[in-house]
């Protein structure tokens, strides 16, 4: 199914956004989620009690058990009741598609675990047996934040870890695709449509088997991967451009999915609003301090100091601020459209606002291919993620039996470059900031292929900045950047 763009408008009628599911496909995708999800209620986590919800009672119309009778998870009772049901009985089919189409990427079943954390805190014990994340670590008042990972990447880091320190082998439980942690406190707090949205994000992360170049972020005992509080805030460039990629990922689906939070980021963007960036500094300064063997760098990437690199190249922030207020972890803050290219690279919405738009305006099955590249490629490898995907999204944009190569050497004479969109909305969200093919090369950590940098800046930039000037910034500067490169359709799955 295909949708032309509404140039009258400037604005795509997305297929995504007005999906609509025939009963068979919506029944496959119930189906797909009955056999690859698997819910374990626990109703109170400092306790090793569980149970495994049943899934073909809950698809076939029957809720019984103390899940469905404890009122604290009614957030929890309508995501199972959204993802396993028929939509005249709380099914949600929007939903579905996108779970199902994120599980296939592994294709193995995923472990959600759900608390009911109302009415008591985390013991440390707790944490420990469940390997949960805690909203506020070693507090008395902790709860059950959402969380997932990968069970590959989560028994590679047992193992490494076991073999450092000379103890037992953990073995491995990589038949399941990977595990997450919802807890009814904070469900409950935000909401159904937050719950949804939380539960798309958190399940591509059982998906991401990208290395997530830890090592480099290990310094003197603490893990910058974040920075020094550990925290991600949507608004924040992270030191780790590898996790900024493995939230980007994740976000993109719920950017699809949640069309309010699309438009909150966008319009963060458009009226050049505030990007933190943690200021604390490592306790040692310049260097790995006190090495741990089993974790610490011993050459921690600079981007471990992200607030000094990007003062020392000329960003000026315009403030700062206590995150959250009242606490002692200082933050700079810049303007999102005003720092270098580079630096914006490293805020996790920022590439999500690129990729979801890179699916609507070409098709989200182009961009879920590219992602299962992008994975394989990533797997126990140290490389850009940013650069690998967008490669990818690039190779699935080109026309049957062309290349790099020989779009290279015939660009002009091709109406429709699918090829440079993904290039053209990196431009695009780092604000035509990039002043050469060396500062666009630095968007992507200067491992994108030199090729697609030379044909975006020959072949497509002056036409993209031209046509889409940011003077005034609007939703429909995505499909006019499109008409400018020839794209007149967008598909769902082609």
């Amino acid at each position: 199914m295909k949708t032309k763009y509404n140039k009258t408008k400037n604005w795509i009628v997305s297929v995504v956004c007005l999906l609509v599911v025939g009963s068979a496909v919506a029944q496959n995708n119930r189906a797909i989620l009955k056999d690859k999800l698997r819910f374990i209620y626990v109703a109170n986590p400092n306790t090793s009690n569980s149970v495994t919800l049943d899934n073909n009672q809950i698809y076939g119309g029957t809720e019984s058990g103390t899940f469905w009778s404890n009122g604290n998870m009614a957030k929890a009772q309508g995501l199972v009741r959204a993802l396993l049901k028929e939509s005249s009985s709380g099914g949600d089919q929007t939903l579905q598609y996108f779970a199902a189409k994120i599980v296939a990427i592994v294709n193995k079943p995923v472990l959600v675990y759900m608390y009911d954390d109302v009415a008591q805190s985390l013991s440390s014990t707790a944490v420990n047996q469940w390997q949960m994340c805690e909203d506020n670590p070693g507090s008395a008042t902790a709860k059950a934040w959402p969380c997932a990972i990968n069970q590959s990447l989560s028994d590679d880091f047992s193992q490494n870890i076991a073999s450092c320190l000379g103890q037992p082998d953990p073995g491995r439980n990589d038949n399941w695709a990977g595990y997450m942690h919802l807890g009814a406190h904070h469900l409950n707090r935000n909401g159904q449509a937050w719950t949804k949205s939380t539960f798309i994000h958190e399940l591509v992360h059982t998906q991401d088997i990208s290395d997530d170049r830890m090592h480099m972020f290990w310094v003197n005992g603490s893990n910058f991967r974040y920075g020094l509080d550990g925290n991600h805030y949507g608004v924040e460039a992270v030191p780790n451009l590898g996790m900024a990629y493995k939230e980007g990922i994740a976000n993109t689906i719920t950017l699809l999915y949640d069309g309010a939070t699309a438009n909150e980021y966008f319009n963060w963007f458009k009226d050049n609003q505030a990007l933190i960036v943690e200021m604390n500094p490592n306790p040692a300064g310049t260097g790995p301090g006190n090495v741990h063997h089993c974790l610490d760098a011993t050459h921690p990437s600079p981007d471990a100091w992200l607030y000094d690199l990007m003062v020392a190249a000329g960003n000026t922030p315009v403030n700062q601020i206590n995150v959250p207020t009242g606490s002692t972890n200082q933050y700079a803050v810049f303007r999102i459209r005003d720092v270098d290219p580079k630096f914006i690279m490293h805020n996790e919405f920022i590439l999500a606002m690129i990729f979801s738009e890179y699916s609507r305006h070409i098709s989200l099955g182009r961009f879920m291919s590219a992602l299962r590249y992008s994975n394989d490629q990533l797997f126990r490898v140290c490389a850009s993620g940013v650069a690998i995907l967008f490669e990818n999204m690039c190779i699935e944009g080109l026309p049957a039996g062309e290349t790099l190569a020989s779009v290279s050497q015939s660009s002009t004479g091709l109406t429709e470059k699918k090829y440079l969109l993904p290039l053209a909305y990196a431009d695009y969200f780092t604000a035509y900031s990039a002043n050469s093919k060396a500062d666009f090369a630095t968007i992507f950590e200067n491992a994108l292929p030199q090729g697609w940098v030379d044909l975006y800046w020959d072949s497509a930039k002056d036409t993209v900045r031209n046509a889409v000037p940011l003077t005034t910034i609007e939703p429909g500067n995505l499909t006019d950047i499109a008409i400018a490169l020839g794209i007149t359709t967008s598909s769902v799955e082609d």
